[in-house]
């Protein structure tokens, strides 16, 4: 890892599309040698991220390795294991936006991508009501904007950034 980062993605990636996981040490290697994927070219790392997405196993994938997920697109790291309050939503944020992911059809990137990014916005613009209930008003307009700045920044078609921000 520490000669070729873009192979902690790829290990993602495998585990994403085969199923498998990671073995112990490699995992902690992984963990260790996590800041390097900074060094990557931004064109790569969005090319393996939708690799990760459009496997089988994505949820697995990105439930044991969310680590690497938090490192290349930091915004989402708020979202796990927050708790939504919700009447309509029994999981965290990151859970539930992980079940969206695999509902969607495997060879539809922007579908993924959309799903991926389509809650994300939930943690920076929640208020807790007085009911008990924590309220999201205008989350999927803050949830476009992270998508539109992340996938720029990942240096995304201009295509896929306007079709997955619409959607």
């Amino acid at each position: 890892f520490k000669e070729d980062a873009l192979r902690i993605l790829r290990a993602v990636r495998f585990s994403s599309q085969l199923g498998f996981k990671i073995e112990e040490n490699t995992k902690k290697a992984i963990t260790t040698c996590l800041p390097l994927i900074n060094n990557i070219s931004k064109e790569r790392i969005y090319t393996e991220l939708c690799k990760i997405l459009q496997g089988e196993f994505v949820k697995m994938a990105l439930t044991e390795y969310s680590d690497v997920l938090f490192e290349i697109i930091p915004e989402f790291k708020k979202t796990k294991n927050f708790d939504q309050k919700s009447l309509s939503h029994k999981q965290g944020v990151y859970e539930h936006i992980l079940d969206v992911v695999t509902l969607c059809d495997r060879n539809d990137l922007v579908l993924r991508l959309m799903a991926l990014f389509h809650d994300v916005g939930k943690v920076y613009c929640f208020q807790d009501g007085n009911d008990g209930y924590r309220h999201y008003y205008g989350h999927w307009e803050a949830s476009e904007q992270i998508a539109k700045q992340v996938l720029t920044r990942l240096r995304a078609p201009n295509d896929v950034v306007f079709e997955v921000s619409k959607l």
